[in-house]
């Protein structure tokens, strides 16, 4: 009772020295805390908010003084602060030098190098808000995950804050506005778009006079086309690869692909045709078929070499449609393999079976002329003969 008094009239006697201890310690705590939390917070807000403007913060993991330092003796204005990147920082499959704030918002893993990591992109300097990163960042983060700009350097280039274009079709570079290309993102200057394909400046198309072909923009392959009856088709099977990502050549050997075009499946065979083209229907396989004879089409149809046991098309009446028997992979006779080169001809349609895992396509064999209707797994490769689009289309 004594000490409890005692300490109560301590208390009470110097209660204007109390309050000012307390209120100093209250001060210094919540100066701290403010700090503290503002520095984890600053990369939160920018991958959370899209790039929320932040204040010069004297904390030092935004500032310049913190031991960072501009790219190319660059400085810093008044107007924007150094996001300082120290770390080397795991995120799923993606090793990245970023602010170690930012890797712990990520719920990244510090690494002591990513020269590992097979995580190669374009790097550019960033600004997001009135950030700039002191370090390039991976080209597609900037812009898509932190919503920033690319700019020169930190510390100069264009104004970050410019907007340009629409966000959701659109990207800004330095100031100006590209369309995204199939809604991802390129760089403009070693990049170009074309049907969708993100394919390198460096394809060109070569110089050639033959009317009755075309260039594939996307890889520079020129290609034999054909006028039959109201359609145009490709005169060779398609053999585009996009970076020997799509497809493969029967038995994995390049030169079947030369000859004969690389083989698809179903899904990547509906969105493979170049620009101003597309994979047919069955009902304009029907209106090829008709046009060739119908139960003798084949014989129109096909090249009139290649073929094995004498299925060669007649050289009398031939379309050009110059059908070559590249054969599948798939499944035949209990096994799932490559099948059939020299001896069948396997076409997809963009038209589905009734059953959702099969396609359906067209086949001409060396056995007859007849070109039938086939229903396969969707997992079959098998090649692709493109048609042009209606005038207008």
């Amino acid at each position: 009772m004594y000490i409890y008094y005692m300490g109560e009239e301590f208390i009470y006697r110097n209660s204007w020295l109390w309050i000012l201890c307390v209120a100093v310690l209250l001060t210094m705590g919540i100066v701290s805390c403010s700090s503290n939390s503002r520095n984890d917070e600053d990369f939160d807000k920018i991958s959370s908010s899209g790039g929320e403007q932040l204040t010069n913060s004297s904390s030092g993991a935004l500032s310049s003084n913190s031991g960072g330092s501009s790219p190319s003796g660059a400085t810093s204005s008044s107007s924007e602060a150094i996001a300082i990147i120290d770390v080397f920082c795991k995120v799923g499959i993606y090793c990245l030098e970023m602010p170690s704030s930012w890797c712990s918002s990520q719920r990244g893993t510090v690494v002591s190098s990513c020269e590992s990591s097979s995580f190669v992109i374009d790097l550019v300097y960033c600004h997001v808000g009135n950030i700039c990163y002191n370090k390039k960042i991976p080209f597609d983060l900037c812009l898509e995950l932190l919503k920033g700009k690319e700019v020169t350097n930190c510390g100069g280039g264009p104004d970050p804050n410019t907007e340009c274009g629409d966000p959701i079709t659109q990207f800004c570079v330095d100031g100006n506005a590209y369309d995204k290309c199939g809604g991802k993102l390129y760089k403009p200057g070693t990049e170009k778009c074309v049907g969708g394909w993100i394919v390198s400046k460096d394809i060109n198309c070569p110089s050639f006079n033959n009317t009755n072909s075309f260039c594939d923009e996307r890889e520079g392959v020129v290609y034999e086309q054909v006028t039959i009856g109201t359609q145009t088709w490709m005169a060779r099977n398609l053999n585009f690869s996009y970076k020997n990502t799509l497809g493969s050549c029967y038995q994995e050997d390049s030169a079947n692909c030369s000859s004969y075009g690389r083989l698809y499946d179903w899904s990547t065979a509906a969105k493979v045709c170049p620009e101003g083209w597309h994979l047919p229907t069955q009902d304009e396989w029907t209106t090829l078929v008709n046009y060739a004879g119908q139960n003798n089409a084949g014989a129109k149809l096909k090249a009139t070499s290649g073929w094995n046991d004498n299925g060669n098309g007649t050289s009398e009446g031939n379309l050009g449609f110059n059908a070559l028997p590249g054969g599948f992979y798939g499944p035949l006779d209990g096994s799932t393999n490559y099948h059939n080169k020299g001896k069948a001809a396997n076409f997809w349609s963009s038209s589905a079976d009734s059953n959702p895992d099969n396609g359906v396509g067209r086949y001409m064999g060396s056995w007859g002329d007849v070109v039938d209707k086939h229903t396969d797994p969707k997992s079959s490769r098998q090649s692709v003969r493109c048609v042009k689009n209606p005038a207008g289309n």
